[in-house]
């Protein structure tokens, strides 16, 4: 786990982009297969995370506040 502040003015595809190249993510073919996921402090507890699936969507219309976490997971090949 590690805690970064992230500029809410980013689009989706910007932010996975971005936690990407933290953590040393590079390979293209890895990055497609990664999704990502925001949990709201409040309302990832009462209807779970939501997946960021829309990459021109920008970050701060989810409401984004202090302590809120983003999870990128991998997902098999289809």
């Amino acid at each position: 786990q590690v805690w970064y502040n992230i500029n809410v003015n980013l689009k989706v595809s910007q932010a996975k982009r971005h936690f990407c190249n933290l953590f040393n993510i590079t390979n293209q073919h890895e990055i497609k297969h990664l999704k990502l996921f925001y949990f709201d402090q409040v309302m990832s507890q009462i209807q779970g995370p939501e997946e960021l699936k829309y990459p021109n969507r920008n970050l701060y219309s989810y409401q984004i506040e202090t302590g809120d976490l983003f999870e990128l997971i991998r997902y098999p090949d289809s």
